[in-house]
C-alpha cells in the first residue's frame, strides 16, 4: 500500500495517483463528479481515456479501515469471476495492492460500470426480475468466499447465527427514543430551511408514532437464528444501472458486511417499489427461484424493511440538524425526504 502525499492540486493528484495503476497516459481526461451524486461523502472522479472509463474514489476520513476494504475488494473480484459480472472489481495498482493511502485517505480505481440508474423512470417487470435475479446470484457467489483471519469481523458466513442487523437497529432505535427528543426538538425548532423543515418535523412526528412496535419486533427477531453470510447492505435504486431491461453495473458496495440476506432484499425493494405488495410478491418468486426463504426470514425481511423506513429518516435528521450537512442538490435531498414520508404514512396505515 503506497502511503504518501501527493500534489494539492486535485485534478493533479489524481493523475498521479491513476499513474500508480499504469494509467499514466497523459490523454487521459478526469472529470470530478460535482456532489458525487449520492450521499456517502466519497470523493469521484470519472477517469476517461479512449474507449475506456474508470472511477477513482476517495474514501473520507470515516470510511471504513482498510483491512475490511481491502477485504472488500477480494470478495468482489471473486463474484465477479463467479459470473457476476455486473460488478466493478477494483484495479491492482503497481504495488499490487487495489487500495493507495494518499494524504491520509484510501483512493481505488475500479471500471466506471455501464447504465443509469432509471428503475424509477421505467419500473417494469422484466427489469424488477433482472435485479432480484442479479442479487440471488451475487449472493450465491459471495457465500462461497473464504475471508482471511483479518476479514473474519465482517464477512464470515455461518449457517446458524442471530442477525447483526436485527440487533443494532433495536439498539439504534432505543437510542433515538431515550435522546431524539432533547436532541432534535430545539434543532428543528430553529431549522431555516422550510420546506425541508416540513419533511423533518413529519419524519420525527412518524418515528415517535411507529418506534415502540418497530422495537419490538426487532427484539422478538433479534435472538432468531439464521443463515448468515456477506451482504451489500446499501443496495437501493441508484446503485442499481440498466442498460434496457439488463441491469448492467451493481454500484457502491462500500457497506458490504455479513448479515442474513433478507437486510439487502429489504433495502432494495423498499427502495425500488415501496409498499406495492404485488411487486414484492413477483420480485420475491423471481429471488427464490434461486435462493428460497424460510419462514423466518420472511418475517426478518418485513422487520428489516419497517426498521429502514423508521432508521433511514432518522439518518436524515442527524445529517442536517445535528451534523449540518449541505447537499449540493437540493432537489434530490427533497425527493428522498419525501419518500421517506410517504413511506412512513403507508407503514402507519399498515399498523
Amino acid at each position: 500500500m503506497l502511503a504518501s502525499s501527493f500534489h494539492s492540486d486535485p485534478v493533479t493528484r489524481c493523475r498521479q495517483i491513476i499513474a500508480q495503476f499504469f494509467l499514466d497516459d497523459p490523454a487521459a481526461t478526469i472529470v470530478p463528479i460535482m456532489g458525487n451524486e449520492g450521499f456517502s461523502g466519497a470523493q469521484i472522479y470519472r477517469i476517461e481515456l479512449g474507449t475506456r472509463r474508470y472511477s477513482l474514489r476517495c474514501w473520507p476520513l470515516d470510511a471504513p479501515e482498510f483491512e475490511r476494504l481491502s477485504g472488500l475488494h477480494r470478495l468482489l473480484e471473486l463474484t465477479w469471476k463467479l459470473g457476476v459480472t455486473q460488478i466493478a472489481v477494483p484495479l491492482r495498482s503497481r504495488s499490487g495492492t487495489t487500495l493507495l493511502r494518499v494524504d491520509e485517505h484510501l483512493w481505488h480505481l475500479e471500471p466506471w460500470m455501464p447504465g443509469t440508474a432509471d428503475f424509477h423512470q421505467r419500473p417494469t417487470r422484466p427489469r424488477l426480475g433482472e435485479a432480484m435475479r442479479v442479487l440471488a446470484h451475487w449472493h450465491a457467489a459471495a457465500q462461497t468466499f473464504i475471508p482471511r483471519s483479518s476479514e473474519l469481523a465482517w464477512f464470515a458466513s455461518s449457517p446458524s447465527a442471530v442477525s447483526p442487523g436485527m440487533q443494532e437497529r433495536w439498539q439504534a432505535i432505543r437510542r433515538y427514543q431515550e435522546n431524539g427528543d432533547a436532541i432534535f426538538r430545539p434543532k428543528l425548532a430553529n431549522y431555516a430551511d422550510l420546506e425541508i423543515k416540513a419533511y423533518l418535523v413529519e419524519i420525527w412526528k412518524g418515528f415517535q408514532a411507529l418506534s415502540s412496535e418497530v422495537a419490538s419486533n426487532l427484539a422478538e427477531l433479534g435472538s432468531a437464528t439464521v443463515a448468515l453470510q456477506p451482504c451489500l447492505r446499501d443496495v437501493w435504486h441508484d446503485h442499481l444501472l440498466f442498460t434496457g431491461d439488463q441491469l448492467t453495473g451493481l454500484i457502491d458496495p462500500g457497506a458490504c458486511r455479513s448479515d442474513n440476506v433478507t437486510t439487502d432484499l429489504a433495502r432494495l425493494l423498499g427502495s425500488l417499489v415501496e409498499d406495492d405488495r404485488a411487486e414484492w410478491n413477483f420480485a420475491l418468486d423471481c429471488y427464490q427461484k434461486l435462493r428460497p426463504l424460510s419462514l423466518i426470514e420472511f418475517k426478518m425481511l418485513h422487520a428489516f424493511d419497517a426498521s429502514g423506513v423508521v432508521l433511514s429518516g432518522m439518518t436524515w435528521l442527524d445529517w442536517l440538524l445535528v451534523q449540518q450537512r449541505s447537499f449540493t442538490n437540493r432537489e434530490r435531498v427533497l425527493e428522498r425526504l419525501q419518500a421517506i414520508v410517504r413511506r412512513l404514512n403507508n407503514l402507519a396505515g399498515r399498523s
